[in-house]
């Protein structure tokens, strides 16, 4: 994925379509995952303590749950430090606590049980790994990885989060890419994964308000479920460059099954600066190295529990800063659920965002949705957001909300009679007359 700025351009009107057709699929039953959750936080931070406990509180995690360590306060360390100070005390909790059962494995000691799962890493943990090793010369980005870790790319700088996930396998190498054994799958985490694998996420962003925003939102949304409308900024870069596009069309016939209205800019340049878009629920577009378009309103904001993510090869250098890269602008506009890469990770190797979309619908965690969506471990991929979120579960069966009814009379009626053409203009119509609303119209 090559990291070069797109000359700025007069944009042409949005391309903007809705797609659509009867969704029948209901979410899935959710692990409680409240007992396997472990907050992990950084002792030397008193906010990131407070941070700790309020999430515990919000989702029910056990106190006995929440490890505190004496860590350093930048966002990039170095991979002796990470093993010294984060790596290597968690698995001594872990097992002095009695959460592992030890056995041996292909890179030798490794969990072959666990009652604890998933880490909740809160703000004020290290983001980042810096390199130790000298990497290999980069790929050419007009031809791209497969999407399958091979081994090519030998580097030992790593996202903090995406290194943990490795956590029950301590001998495991760290000089690349390793095959994630849960790329894909389709079952809860708790039942899908090796024993050995950890999920993670991260409450982390531009301050501690925030990520108290964060925590709050998910707990909120999951009552009545995410609505709104999904947005879609493709790059149309051309040859060498189609996959992260065929991405986001794929997730767009996604949400478009599933009821949602969905609108997609198919020009090269991203949405115009004051582009009113409104009801903004999802967004996942690509390429540009800055926030642009819509995110430069002041006055923009997400709905509430918002996914949203633009895919970059540095969205996640910083998540501290309200304006640089992506992760933390994207945060401070009111996203609650954000991927991004901290390192170069080329594009086959960044989350697949139709494979995310799929099973976020579906009613999976947003950690368990992230990281099925994500082919490799000890990389540079980052979840932002309350890994236990689940913003889709209860849209089938929550009671109405005022200010999301028209989306949910909007699915009904697609999911009731179809989705030609001709019917979703008609809906449009039927929505935005009996609503007072035009909430529908699309140009």
């Amino acid at each position: 994925m090559k990291n070069l700025l797109l000359r700025r351009a007069f944009v042409l009107p949005l391309a903007a379509t809705f797609l659509g057709s009867p969704a029948s699929a209901q979410s899935l039953p959710s692990p409680d995952y409240r007992e396997a959750t472990v907050v992990v936080f950084n002792s030397e931070v008193p906010a990131s303590r407070r941070l700790a406990e309020t999430y515990a509180k919000a989702r029910r995690v056990p106190a006995a749950n929440l490890v505190g360590l004496p860590l350093s306060s930048a966002e990039t360390i170095t991979r002796s430090e990470f093993v010294r100070t984060l790596a290597d005390p968690l698995r001594k909790t872990f097992t002095e606590k009695g959460w592992w059962t030890m056995g041996s494995g292909p890179e030798g000691a490794q969990v072959t049980a666990s009652t604890r799962r998933v880490l909740a890493v809160m703000s004020g943990v290290p983001l980042r790994i810096s390199e130790d090793a000298p990497a290999a010369p980069p790929a050419s980005p007009a031809a791209p990885p497969s999407p399958t870790p091979s081994g090519g790319q030998q580097t030992d700088a790593a996202s903090v989060d995406s290194e943990l996930t490795l956590l029950g396998v301590p001998g495991a190498t760290v000089a690349g890419v390793i095959n994630n054994p849960y790329f894909r799958k389709d079952e809860a985490f708790a039942t899908g994964a090796p024993p050995a694998m950890m999920l993670v996420g991260r409450i982390d962003g531009p301050g501690f308000p925030v990520c108290e925003r964060l925590i709050a939102d998910a707990v909120a949304v999951e009552k009545s479920g995410l609505w709104g409308r999904v947005y879609l900024d493709l790059a149309m870069k051309g040859a060498g460059y189609e996959e992260g596009d065929q991405w986001l069309l794929e997730a767009g016939r996604t949400f478009g099954t599933g009821g949602w209205p969905v609108i997609i800019d198919a020009h090269p340049q991203t949405l115009p600066t004051n582009y009113p878009m409104t009801d903004a629920a999802v967004y996942l577009g690509w390429y540009i190295r800055s926030p642009d378009g819509p995110f430069l309103n002041p006055a923009f904001r997400f709905r509430r529990g918002a996914v949203a993510t633009h895919i970059h090869s540095f969205s996640a250098t910083s998540i501290r800063g309200q304006s640089n890269e992506w992760c933390g602008p994207l945060l401070t506009k009111g996203a609650a659920a954000v991927l991004g890469n901290t390192w170069e990770p080329f594009l086959g190797l960044t989350t697949h965002l139709h494979v995310f979309s799929a099973r976020l619908l579906k009613g999976y965690t947003l950690a368990e949705a992230a990281w099925m969506a994500t082919p490799a471990l000890s990389w540079m991929n980052v979840v932002l957001g309350d890994p236990l979120y689940r913003p889709f579960a209860n849209r089938r069966t929550a009671p109405p909300v005022r200010e999301s009814e028209e989306f949910q009379v909007y699915q009904e009626l697609l999911t009731r009679h179809g989705a030609s053409d001709d019917h979703q203009a008609l809906l449009r119509v039927q929505c935005s007359a009996s609503h007072a609303s035009g909430a529908f119209w699309s140009r």
